[in-house]
């Protein structure tokens, strides 16, 4: 449980990368007038679209594995081809494809960590689930931005041409998808497909149960006349 903690936080860096990436583009070779409101006009819908299509096709069963690895890899194949365009629409065909594929794997993802944090109940806190896998996806998408940003400004003070940036700036977030599609199929297990169990019922026997003081456990209540 602890060692996935971390692999987590790098998965949530990493699902919102593609779009950070594609959002902060400053390079003159693939701008264009209005080119953020164009591709935010095309991402945002696509994914909401993919998500309910996602939600309604998977049921109660996730399927985590395929899609997260299938959300990375369209992540790493859109990213490796957005310097070569040289067009807005082929740019904005790759932002949609980027939509989908943050649909498949984002939900995945979280629907991945909220049952093992639930899982988390009986073996590490009794009282209710420890949320630290969900917490750390949250703190990655939120370190996303950043990992963007200062990308963004060290391929602008490094390299002079602009299309060589570009290119440096947009496979090395390839790079990190890639990175990211290993991380999950070296540091998760498998456990996909099955459904999430409640854990079962404290008793006296139990451990837990046992180990809870009398005045804690149900008594029957004795109903006196005046």
């Amino acid at each position: 449980m602890w060692r996935s903690s971390p692999a987590f936080l790098f998965l949530g860096a990493g699902v919102l990368l593609p779009w950070n990436a594609f959002i902060s583009t400053t390079y003159d070779s693939m701008s264009a007038s209005h080119v953020d409101r164009a591709i935010t006009l095309v991402y945002l819908p696509v994914t909401l679209s993919s998500t309910l299509l996602f939600t309604l096709a998977c049921g109660e069963s996730t399927l985590a594995r395929p899609r997260i690895v299938a959300g990375f890899t369209v992540y790493v194949a859109c990213t490796l081809v957005a310097p070569l365009l040289g067009n807005l629409w082929g740019l904005l065909t790759l932002v949609a494809a980027t939509g989908v594929a943050d649909a498949a794997s984002q939900g995945a993802l979280f629907g991945l960590a909220g049952e093992r944090d639930a899982s988390s109940i009986n073996s590490f806190n009794p009282q209710g689930s420890s949320k630290m896998h969900t917490q750390s996806l949250v703190t990655g998408t939120s370190l996303s931005g950043i990992v963007t940003s200062v990308l963004n400004i060290l391929t602008r003070s490094l390299i002079r041409d602009d299309e060589t940036r570009a290119v440096c700036y947009f496979w090395t977030v390839s790079a990190f998808c890639g990175m990211c599609a290993v991380v999950y199929l070296a540091q998760i297990p498998v456990d996909d497909g099955r459904p999430l169990t409640r854990p079962p019922p404290l008793s006296s026997s139990s451990p837990i149960g046992s180990s809870l003081p009398p005045t804690a456990r149900m008594e029957p209540l004795e109903v006196r006349g005046c």
